[in-house]
Formats: C-alpha cells, sequence, structure tokens
C-alpha cells in the first residue's frame, strides 16, 4: 500500500512538474510572440513615417510654394548656377496668346526630374500654363486667382532632358 501511494504521489508530483514546465513554455513562447509582436508593430510605424517623409508632397507642391517659389523639400537649396536653359516660342508677351517654353538641360545627362515654375510679371503671379490631360507628372498648383496657376512637375523615375509647356496669359498689366 504504502509502495503504491508512493507512486501515485511521485507520479502526482512528475505530472505537476510536467503541467508546470509545459505552462511556462506556453507562457513563455506568448511572452516572445508578444514581444515578437511589439518589433514588428515597431518595424511597421517606421516604416509607414519612412515612407511618408520620404514621399514628401505626392500631391504636388503646397499652396504655399506660390508666394516664395520654396517647394518644401527636406533639401538643401541649390546654389550653383542651373544646368538648363530656359527659351520660349516668342520674345514678346501678349495677353490671350499661348507660349511654348521649352526647358532643356544643357547637357544630356542634365535630366530634369521636378520644378515648379510661374510666371510673373512684378510680384504678381500672372497666366497659367495647359498641362495634357494624359501627363502623370505635371500638375497645375492653384493660385489663389483664376486664371493663375504655377506649374508643378514631379518625376522619380522617368528623367527627361526636355520639357515643352504651353503658357497662357490672360491680364497682364500694361500689355
Amino acid at each position: 500500500y504504502i509502495a503504491s501511494k508512493c507512486r501515485v504521489h511521485c507520479l502526482y508530483h512528475v505530472v505537476h512538474a510536467l503541467v508546470y514546465a509545459v505552462s511556462r513554455s506556453i507562457e513563455l513562447i506568448l511572452r516572445l510572440i508578444s514581444e515578437s509582436l511589439k518589433m514588428w508593430f515597431t518595424y511597421v510605424v517606421v516604416a509607414v513615417a519612412m515612407v511618408a517623409y520620404a514621399d514628401g508632397y505626392s500631391s504636388g507642391a503646397p499652396s504655399s510654394a506660390c508666394l516664395d517659389m520654396i517647394p518644401r523639400h527636406p533639401v538643401s537649396a541649390q546654389t550653383s548656377p542651373p544646368p538648363y536653359i530656359i527659351t520660349t516660342s516668342t520674345k514678346t508677351v501678349k495677353a490671350g496668346t499661348p507660349m511654348e517654353v521649352v526647358i532643356s538641360g544643357k547637357q544630356p545627362n542634365n535630366t530634369i526630374r521636378g520644378l515648379l515654375l510661374q510666371a510673373r510679371q512684378g510680384n504678381n503671379i500672372v497666366g497659367t500654363f495647359t498641362v495634357a490631360p494624359n501627363d502623370p507628372f505635371a500638375q497645375l498648383l492653384d493660385c489663389g486667382s483664376p486664371g493663375v496657376s504655377s506649374l508643378y512637375y514631379y518625376t522619380s523615375n522617368i528623367k527627361y532632358n526636355i520639357l515643352k509647356l504651353i503658357y497662357n496669359t490672360y491680364k497682364l498689366h500694361g500689355f
């Protein structure tokens, strides 16, 4: 009887120890999964933040750029002379007459990845640009008044050495 009781008691302790070990293992696994999920959540949050930062102004330049022509990119402004040439189809501007504007690189490797362009008469923005409806890279930036806009162009994948745009003048004072 005593030997049998000892076996049951010992078996009880073995089972108890086994259950305890399994429960601790499960607890440890759940804690590791929890830590792993926390780590993955942190990675996801950091990745989303980096995409948001890198994406910048994916919907175009902010309207505040109309006033000072600063696109608000998180990089320093270029201080060297631009490697581009801007030419127009006419030397004289007439209200209501479209004018072709061509921006080209001085060298073949001077590609255009982005620009913010507007026409001014003194400190006033005048006219607007015509954007082809199927152009995925060019957008008009509304500058607050009807018939007045800037052109915002950006592409990170396709780089052009030359851009041809149509500028439309509407109300020009003194012309």
